[in-house]
């Protein structure tokens, strides 16, 4: 069969990927005009975007004020129609998972070593059913991971928990 891009040529869709920067570089205001150009068929960096739909950013690193301030800066410097500005704010989902009791990443240490929590599968399952999803990115990898990132049991269970969240 061949193969549907999220981004012609270069996000294939149903798989996992990762952007990685130092913090503070713009990784999430990226994300976010990558989100706006997918909810509305727009063209991302020049390049065409595969059919429109909703696109979901869940953060560990930004409060929900952080993220719907830069959203709204984004949506005024656009030149968007009321019915796109209404596609964008629908299909656009910025979640801020800061400040729960216990935050949702792929590893935890153990007596042992260090184990995956499997909890890609309750992400998923909360993701169900929101329609015509087409994306979904975590910001930032880092925090989701549940360890330290230069440590190869920890980067591959998150690297394990992308892959079934792709599924």
């Amino acid at each position: 069969p061949p193969v549907e891009f999220l981004l012609d040529g270069w996000l294939q869709r149903g798989l996992a990927g990762a952007l990685v920067a130092e913090g503070g570089t713009g990784k999430t205001v990226l994300m976010m005009q990558l989100a706006l150009c997918g909810a509305l068929g727009r063209p991302f960096l020049g390049l065409p975007m595969g059919r429109a739909g909703t696109f979901v950013l869940l953060s560990l690193d930004d409060s929900k004020e952080d993220l719907d301030g830069a959203f709204a800066d984004m949506l005024n410097a656009e030149k968007l129609t009321p019915d796109e500005e209404e596609a964008a704010r629908t299909r656009v989902r910025l979640i801020s998972l800061r400040g729960l009791e216990q935050a949702p990443v792929f590893s935890m240490p153990t007596a042992q070593g260090v184990e995956r929590t499997y909890v890609e599968y309750q992400i998923a399952e909360k993701l169900r059913g929101i329609p015509e999803l087409r994306c979904v990115m975590l910001d930032t990898l880092r925090m989701f991971s549940g360890g330290n990132s230069n440590d190869e049991r920890v980067i591959t269970c998150a690297t394990q928990a992308l892959i079934s969240l792709s599924d």
